[in-house]
């Protein structure tokens, strides 16, 4: 709507004050926001826990090749030197110690013989004795000597001469003889006392195999750690809407009033 200015009114008796409306006023502050809703109940809890992931296939560790000196991964020969380029050379380092003696060098090549010397060397050392010679034939029987001459060789072991009688028992005892074979196992003996002396730990016996799988144990009195994040729940409803905040000032009213004066058919506006 307009502003409505000096409007004129005419009537039968004349100018006659009137009351416009004025403008529509500005709305009232907007009312504070209500209250919030009550929370929505937590969405429900994630799935139970998957179950294990199986083992991973055993993976490729890379080696050096000992004749190219390259690495050599999953695919093959991969051409990369293992080594870097040789650095500079370094300085000679203090001389090390004396080593110990080497072992004696194999003996060298005969030499060739030299010129035959004119002056006896020295004796060498006495040769192994050689074979005995066949038997000689018999001498002539020689003329007794006064003088015994050395004891001959022990000659052969004549054969066994026939058992003789039995002799009277020796007094002395004989030597120990040989150890006669192993005779057979005997019975088991009766069970000895239980010694009082453990004996030596034996040696440690295989693994036995899986046990069965125990049955559950008592609750625990004291709380585990704290398990994972689980995951979001679902966005709960909508909260209620809150309360109408109050209604704002009413706007401007403008009245309009004729002057006193018959000549002047003008409004006079009063805006309050």
């Amino acid at each position: 709507m307009g502003t409505t200015r000096n409007n004129r009114v005419t009537g039968a008796y004349g100018p006659q004050p009137v009351t416009l409306w004025g403008l529509q006023g500005p709305p009232g502050p907007e009312g504070p926001a209500g209250p919030a809703g009550p929370e929505g109940p937590a969405g429900p809890a994630g799935g139970p826990q998957g179950p294990a992931g199986a083992d991973g296939a055993d993976g490729f560790s890379p080696y050096i090749d000992g004749t190219s000196g390259t690495w050599v991964d999953e695919s093959g020969d991969t051409g990369i030197p293992a080594t870097g380029p040789a650095g500079p050379a370094g300085a000679d380092g203090a001389p090390g110690p004396q080593g110990p003696q080497g072992p004696q060098g194999p003996a060298g090549p005969q030499g060739d013989p030299g010129a035959d010397s004119t002056v006896p060397g020295p004796e060498g050392p006495q040769g192994p004795q050689g074979l005995q010679g066949p038997q000689g034939d018999p001498g002539p029987a020689g003329a007794d000597s006064t003088v015994p001459g050395p004891e001959g060789p022990q000659g052969p072991i004549g054969p066994q001469g026939p058992e003789g009688p039995q002799g009277a028992d020796s007094t002395v005892p004989g030597p120990q003889g040989p150890e006669g074979p192993q005779g057979p196992q005997g019975p088991t003996g009766p069970a000895g006392a239980d010694s009082t002396v453990p004996g030596p730990e034996g040696p440690q016996g295989p693994e036995g195999p899986q046990g069965p799988q125990g049955l559950p144990g008592a609750d625990s009195t004291v709380p585990g750690p704290e398990g994972p994040q689980g995951p979001q729940g679902d966005q709960g409803p909508q909260g209620i809407q809150g309360v109408q905040g109050p209604t704002g000032d009413p706007g401007i009213v403008v009245s309009a009033t004729a002057p006193s004066s018959p000549s002047l058919n003008d409004l006079w506006l009063d805006i309050s």
